[in-house]
């Protein structure tokens, strides 16, 4: 018979151990190969919206993706505009291409101007532009034209929206069309001075512009045009009821302002010293000014600051030649990278919460603990019932 082999004895206690673990691994193994199949859940969706305004995170990405893929086909994006327009090729022209994979094509120039050029494109039969970024009075002027499409749903982006990233926990104000969506509102004040020659103290309310030493030594940016921070702030001040008409009619006669609709010249000739106080300066242009150490600065005066949206506008045009790539540079522009981006460029405080704003001049800064009045013609109310009154006083008063 043949002799048996038996283990050493120091060996059989690992024997039993590794058949306890194989036998083990098996019934794990069943156990999991009969086990119902769990799916992972879809993304939350915030309090506020609806699961069908935010579409499950896969399928944003899928639909992102398919967007993009479609935008790089079409090859660039042209946005008409005035100051978002300006802001936006300065700041992320180079950014767009390399992010992204297509072209940001700018037209930019005075809102009238470009109204009508589009007016004449269309009539035409020509189609050129997918974004306007601008006023919103200057947009309202489009949409009557019917010129424009709704953006709602176009928005697709998570960070858009999401109402938590928002100021007042909502998402950014449009129309009631929702034609056109509004970026920023920022703090601005109608006086701006020559720090070196002008003492703040002199100068505490709006009635102090009536002094002597001030007279032919102020320039306004013409309210006359219906546009502009000229007119915001004549038609802030006048709405609200921080000073009359006859206040700008004494400016105008017993102070000799100067009238212009050079931008520029304006807030140059405020750096330079030939004047001494710039009323209603247009804010990118003081911004910038100011960022290059020149020596001028917005007055905080009692009565002469206020909440104001500015250019920051944005709506799109229907048949647009480059729909996708609309789409993608509407929503980007709306998320965080890209307001923060329009923000610093800018030097005017995004609407959303959730970014920085350090980089600013305090100044524009919101201050929660503040009660400010706003610009009325930020409001569709306002253009659609007093925007003719107002247009035809600041003609009356300092068309020359």
């Amino acid at each position: 018979m043949a002799k048996k082999e038996f283990l050493p004895r120091h060996l059989w206690g690992l024997c039993r151990v590794s058949k306890i673990v194989a036998t083990v691994a098996f019934i794990s193994f069943v156990a999991a190969a009969c086990a119902p199949t769990i799916s992972s859940p879809p993304m939350s969706v915030p309090s506020g919206s609806s699961a069908e305004q935010r579409p499950t995170r896969s399928a944003w990405e899928e639909d992102w993706g398919n967007t993009l893929k479609k935008a790089q086909k079409e090859g660039s994006v042209v946005v008409y505009g005035a100051g978002g327009a300006s802001i936006l090729k300065s700041a992320a022209t180079d950014l767009i291409k390399e992010k992204f994979g297509f072209n940001l094509e700018t037209v930019t120039g005075q809102v009238g101007a470009l109204n009508v050029k589009i007016r004449r494109e269309r009539q035409a039969g020509l189609f050129l532009a997918d974004l306007y970024m601008s006023g919103l009075k200057d947009i309202r002027e489009l949409k009557q034209d019917n010129a424009l499409q709704p953006m709602k749903p176009e928005f697709v982006h998570p960070e858009v929206m999401d109402p938590k990233g928002w100021f007042g926990g909502q998402l950014p104000p449009m129309d009631k069309e929702g034609i056109t969506v509004t970026w920023a509102q920022f703090v601005e004040s109608f006086i701006a001075i020559n720090t070196d020659l002008v003492n703040p103290q002199d100068i505490r309310t709006l009635r102090d512009l009536m002094g002597p030493k001030w007279k032919g030594k102020m320039i306004i940016n013409d309210p006359s045009i219906g546009s502009g921070a000229g007119f915001t702030g004549f038609s802030t001040l006048i709405f609200h009821k921080i000073v009359d008409l006859d206040f700008f009619r004494e400016l105008m006669t017993k102070q000799d302002l100067v009238v212009t609709r050079d931008l520029n010249l304006q807030v140059q000739g405020l750096a330079k010293g030939k004047y001494l106080i710039a009323l209603g300066p247009a804010a990118t242009r003081m911004e910038a000014l100011i960022q290059t150490g020149a020596p001028v600065a917005y007055l905080i005066s009692d009565n002469g600051v206020y909440l104001t949206a500015g250019g920051s506008s944005i709506a799109m045009f229907d048949k647009a030649p480059h729909p996708n790539a609309a789409r993608i540079l509407l929503n980007w522009s709306l998320t965080r990278e890209g307001q923060l981006l329009l923000q610093n460029a800018s030097g005017l405080q995004s609407l959303r919460e959730d970014i920085p704003t350090d980089t600013l001049n305090p100044f524009r800064v919101r201050l929660r603990d503040r009660k400010y009045i706003r610009n009325p013609t930020d409001g569709e109310e306002f253009l659609v019932n007093d925007y003719p009154r107002y247009t035809q006083w600041a003609r009356e008063i300092f068309a020359r």
